[in-house]
């Protein structure tokens, strides 16, 4: 029976420190501009006597506090995160976080190279390809390319 590996999981995502104090200010903002703009709104409806352009100031009021929750709900959405992986079964590398992650499962690996700015596989059906590890902070990088040689030495991958 073989040993398994000890499963490797880097995060390449950088902290987001200020996330809960600028998604309060940007609430607070959007909450403060909804309010005043469509109680200038209503006032002006009300009185009866508004012309057009006393709505301007309560609807650009009210475009900016639209804006704000806007800008508040795109922040929360995940844009996805950077991270590498190696586990018994595959190599995982998501090295941008708007791209897809480069997944390659040992049993498909024939040949495996582990160069200073990238990685060079060969899969058993023939198909060549590398994959640049530029992404990969320098602080990190020395780690993932030993990780990945050692984790190819224990799957008995050639490299």
């Amino acid at each position: 029976m073989a040993i398994p590996m000890e499963p490797f999981f880097l995060n390449l995502s950088p902290p987001n420190e200020n996330k809960s104090t600028m998604s309060w200010l940007y609430s607070a903002m959007a909450t403060i501009f909804l309010a005043v703009g469509f109680i200038g709104l209503y006032t002006e409806y009300a009185s009866g006597k508004a012309q057009y352009f006393d709505y301007a100031l309560p609807l650009i009021q009210s475009a900016l506090g639209i804006s704000y929750l806007v800008v508040l709900i795109r922040k929360k959405r995940p844009v996805g995160k950077s991270y590498v992986q190696v586990d018994d079964q595959q190599i995982e590398l998501k090295l941008e976080p708007d791209e897809d992650a480069y997944t390659l499962p040992w049993e498909s690996i024939h040949l495996l190279r582990v160069q200073p700015d990238k990685l060079i596989y060969r899969l058993s059906t023939g198909h060549t390809g590398e994959i640049d590890l530029e992404d990969v902070p320098e602080e990190h990088l020395e780690t993932v390319r030993e990780v990945i040689r050692q984790a190819g030495k224990h799957k008995g991958v050639s490299l």
